[in-house]
């Protein structure tokens, strides 16, 4: 035992801590601890001090690895809070509730098929809706047209027809596109776009079967260069009998019509 306790007093004091001695040997206090010096206190120390100590030491170690493995098997969840929460959602589900693992890819693509579906047919209502309504405006710019009526040999339906494509409708708007694609602008508004009438007039003057299609100027008129004073001359035809005739009857009509061997009436 008291070389047991002269090993402790040992490394005791090898650790920098003072003793106190009473000559050669060392104070104790009136139940036979030996005193220890911290500073200017006087602390006593029991013989099982420091193996309590030790003991102590060992346990919260053991605590210490325990605690370390529990943790290791936590590593890469950054949010507590967010697993704890999954698990405990998890946790109430039924088994009649889970989804077997081997159909959730299919349930996932049964469900995005009919959402994209959905989507399909509602952007295809909308473009038929946008799509009628901007024949209509065209149908109306096209009927209401005054150059359409006053210059032109052959019904509106046909220059609807021919020349429409390079009418479209933007922002509510009519506006007319040359041959390059190039928005046609009025001769007489600088910088502004043609009005209908304007932008029509200036597709058909550039139409290479023109004459066959704008009605013969007035006899004895000008700009006919003589042979359009023969226009109107011939086979007449009312509008109602044209309409009536189908397209290539219509077309062999309108050419005659061209040539001044034929008179469309209304």
């Amino acid at each position: 035992m008291r070389r047991k306790m002269m090993a402790m007093l040992t490394s005791t004091v090898a650790l920098g801590y003072d003793w106190k001695m009473d000559g050669d040997s060392l104070a104790r206090d009136g139940d036979g601890n030996p005193i220890w010096i911290n500073g200017t206190s006087e602390l006593s120390v029991k013989g099982d001090t420091i193996s309590s100590l030790q003991g102590e030491a060992k346990r919260h170690r053991t605590a210490k690895e325990a605690a370390e493995t529990k943790l290791a098997a936590f590593e890469g969840i950054d949010d507590p809070e967010a697993a704890r929460s999954a698990l405990e959602t998890v946790g109430k589900l039924s088994d009649k509730q889970l989804i077997d693992a081997g159909k959730v890819d299919e349930v996932r693509a049964e469900v995005t098929k009919q959402y994209e579906t959905r989507i399909a047919d509602a952007n295809k209502q909308r473009d038929e809706a946008l799509s009628a309504r901007d024949n209509t405006l065209l149908d109306s710019a096209f009927n209401a047209s005054e150059f359409a009526r006053g210059r032109l040999a052959v019904p509106v339906e046909m220059v609807r027809a021919t020349f429409g494509n390079r009418f479209k409708v933007e922002d509510g708007k009519v506006v007319a596109y040359d041959s390059n694609g190039q928005p046609i602008y009025s001769d007489n508004s600088v910088g502004e776009l043609a009005s209908f009438d304007e932008a029509l007039e200036k597709v058909i003057g550039g139409y290479k079967h023109k004459d066959t299609i704008l009605k013969a100027p007035e006899a004895g008129g000008t700009g006919g260069g003589g042979g359009g004073g023969r226009r109107g001359q011939g086979r007449t035809m009312n509008r109602a009998d044209f309409e009536a005739l189908n397209p290539v009857q219509q077309a062999e009509f309108a050419a005659k019509m061209g040539t001044g061997e034929a008179t469309l009436t209304d």
